[in-house]
């Protein structure tokens, strides 16, 4: 009988705790950021939702040459790209270690909710990538939290080690790929050279240029490319998801591996270490978030303006 009502007690802690939290239990600094980087997302996805896939990043690819065009790409980069993202991606490591200490002191434990969660957020993210928008970031966060979980109990000290580590291997792999791009390009301009004298080509140089060509289609597409992208996006449903699939596909997979893991698993780290130490949920002094408001700004400004310049 005794054992019997440890089990019924133990399974109404774990119903309370994966109940919604009521008016009282909210943490307003916390639903404040998460409304503030909801809405800051959307004005970077407008770009996509309007326009080619590719405009995102160069807003000379479609309509960019006029100064307002410009001027815009160039404004909403440096206040909106990026930083939404990474508000969202510190607030779900933070989430985490809230439903997991509310869950606690429920006398209960959040493992199996917490997976059940991601696995059907993984699933609603595939869906949603593939039939609706295809550029979903709830299946790369889906997945990132399974993966952070057995970190949970990690001190704020070495969560914010381990999250800078990732971070800044992240940085060093963009940086890479960023100087070999470089490097293709100026071998590709040597190698077309060559081949206008009317020199026949190697086999090692024909591959560059194919990668060049390859790399094209994300940085600077021809005319034809966004044509095509175009009239696909203009034409009827079935043809809408058929054209955009491989390019979800990359994502969840390729864009997973070599993006989403270092950053924003460096970020949900970080959150959960900011949420632990009280920040997240605007337990610190005022004078504690107006350094950190001049630190961040000092030193984040002059880095993207250099980005996009």
């Amino acid at each position: 009988m005794g054992i019997a009502i440890t089990d019924q007690s133990k399974e109404s802690a774990a119903t309370k705790a994966a109940a919604p939290v009521s008016a009282a239990e909210r943490i307003v600094a916390i639903d404040t950021l998460r409304g503030v980087a909801v809405l800051g997302i959307l004005v970077m996805n407008i770009y996509a939702f309007a326009m080619p896939f590719v405009a995102y990043q160069n807003p000379l690819a479609y309509g960019g040459t006029v100064w307002y065009n410009l001027g815009t790409w160039f404004f909403t980069h440096v206040l909106f790209d990026q930083k939404f993202m990474t508000i969202f991606s510190l607030l779900f490591g933070g989430g985490l270690v809230m439903m997991m200490t509310r869950t606690e002191k429920l006398g209960s434990s959040y493992g199996w909710t917490w997976y059940r969660r991601n696995f059907w957020l993984r699933l609603i993210g595939a869906a949603h990538g593939y039939l609706i928008w295809m550029r979903d970031i709830l299946y790369h966060y889906a997945v990132m939290g399974m993966l952070i979980y057995p970190l949970r109990n990690r001190s704020p000290r070495a969560l914010i080690i381990t999250g800078s580590i990732l971070l800044a291997f992240g940085m060093l792999m963009s940086f890479a790929g960023g100087t070999q791009i470089l490097k293709l390009q100026a071998s590709g301009a040597e190698i077309l050279q060559i081949q206008e004298a009317g020199t026949e080509l190697t086999e090692e140089q024909v591959e560059t240029l194919e990668q060049l060509d390859a790399m094209a289609m994300f940085l600077k597409p021809p005319a034809e490319q966004v044509a095509e992208d175009m009239s696909a996006y203009t034409g009827d449903y079935r043809g809408i998801v058929k054209h955009r699939a491989p390019t979800v596909q990359m994502m969840q997979t390729q864009a997973l591996i070599g993006f989403i893991f270092w950053r924003v698993g460096g970020l949900m780290l970080i959150g959960m270490a900011l949420m632990k130490l009280g920040v997240l949920s605007g337990e610190r002094s005022a004078a504690f978030y107006r350094k950190t408001i001049l630190l961040a700004y000092g030193l984040g400004f002059p880095v993207v303006f250099l980005q996009c310049r």
